[in-house]
């Protein structure tokens, strides 16, 4: 993935279903922000506190389950990484 990101920089960064960061934070240095979204809350805690110990400042976290309804984010890059396998009846969120 980094090799695709190249030298520039890439605006906002979603990780959707981004449980403890563990992808998105290995890309800190390729993105302006980035929030790391998961429906599991104790993920989304995990998260907080390595982005604390991380000191990124354009990094935060947030409590977020698009089955269970739409949102209003905005971002330049999705990051995916085994959502669907979570997931049951997938065409709805599709």
């Amino acid at each position: 993935m980094k090799r695709v990101l190249g030298d520039g920089r890439h605006g906002a960064l979603l990780d959707y279903s981004g449980g403890t960061g563990l992808v998105s934070l290995e890309l800190a240095g390729y993105f302006d922000s980035a929030l790391i979204a998961d429906a599991s809350e104790k993920m989304v805690k995990v998260a907080e506190a390595k982005i604390s110990r991380s000191g990124l400042e354009n990094f935060e976290a947030l409590h977020l389950d698009l089955t269970k309804g739409n949102s209003e984010l905005k971002a330049d890059v999705i990051l995916v990484s085994l959502v669907l396998l979570h997931v049951p009846g997938t065409a709805g969120l599709l």
